[in-house]
């Protein structure tokens, strides 16, 4: 297995979020064979192996792709989440 570069590997739910859609979408994608192949396989709690893609994989990936999608940093998710959060409290 080729060796890893320091930088944070993606699971399908981190991609979903990173990028604002469902993470079943995201799990479409994949068995359509729309998205780049999983950079390892990793050992997941149920015994079933977890794919996951380096950041830098997913960047490419969204950059080539039509349209105007967006791969958000983890600090903008959290700020999304957090402003989430406000309108909710305030709306309801």
């Amino acid at each position: 297995m080729a060796k890893l570069a320091a930088e944070e590997l993606l699971t399908m739910n981190d991609i979903a979020e990173r990028l604002g859609v469902a993470a079943v979408t995201i799990r479409k994608y994949r068995s359509e064979g729309r998205m780049p192949e999983p950079t390892a396989l990793l050992p997941g709690s149920t015994g079933w192996p977890v794919p996951v893609w380096a950041e830098s994989t997913i960047k490419t990936w969204v950059a080539s792709r039509p349209g105007p999608h967006r791969f958000r940093s983890k600090a903008e998710v959290k700020q999304l989440q957090r402003t989430a959060a406000r309108i909710k409290a305030v709306t309801k």
